[in-house]
């Protein structure tokens, strides 16, 4: 039947006694197809059931080679983006009744633009250094294919084997069905 036995093993001449529903569960098993009875086998002796994955693979942030220095594990990517002008933004400020002062008496703009880096160029326009974590997906499309391919895979042979069994006479067990989705990327 595929799995160990604790306390010993059979004694000369005395049959072991397996539970019958047990002998019908095996022989269900193995009346399926080889690659069905091979996975529902593994999984049964993990106990557990296949990974499935979201079809919208989560981000994460692209990791930089191990090999490679810095501080940070990720990529860090930068650009030089235009900004408006010192005096286009207290042209807005004005508009918009906001005092160029902040309330300690210090300039607003200059306070708010503190740790930015700017440069700044002959005729006062300026650029702002960006700087973000470029993203990519977790998992690739391929793998996500892939591995919903084998839950779904493994879910068909459990419902083979739940058709199976529910035609079996089990003496002292019920089937309950098998309650696992089919496809649980697509539930909400």
């Amino acid at each position: 039947m595929g799995t160990e036995i604790d306390g010993g093993g059979a004694i000369r001449g005395i049959r072991p006694r397996v539970h019958p529903d047990a002998e019908l569960v095996a022989e269900a098993i193995e009346r399926l197809p080889a690659s069905e009875r091979r996975v529902i086998l593994h999984h049964a002796r993990h106990a557990n059931r296949p990974d499935w994955l979201p079809l919208a693979a989560p981000l994460v942030a692209v990791k930089r080679p191990s090999d490679t220095r810095g501080r940070y594990r990720h990529v860090i990517a930068e650009a030089w983006e235009p900004t408006p002008k010192q005096s286009e933004v207290a042209a807005l400020y004005f508009q918009r009744g906001i005092s160029l002062l902040d309330p300690h008496g210090r300039r607003r703009i200059t306070e708010e633009e503190r740790g930015f880096r700017f440069r700044v160029f002959g005729d006062a326009t300026r650029q702002l250094l960006v700087r973000w974590c470029p993203l990519e997906p977790r998992h690739s499309d391929v793998e996500i294919v892939e591995t919903n391919e084998a839950y779904l895979f493994w879910h068909g042979a459990m419902v083979a084997l739940g058709e199976a069994l529910a035609r079996a006479s089990l003496r002292n067990h019920t089937l309950a069905g098998f309650t696992a989705p089919e496809r649980p990327w697509n539930a909400k």
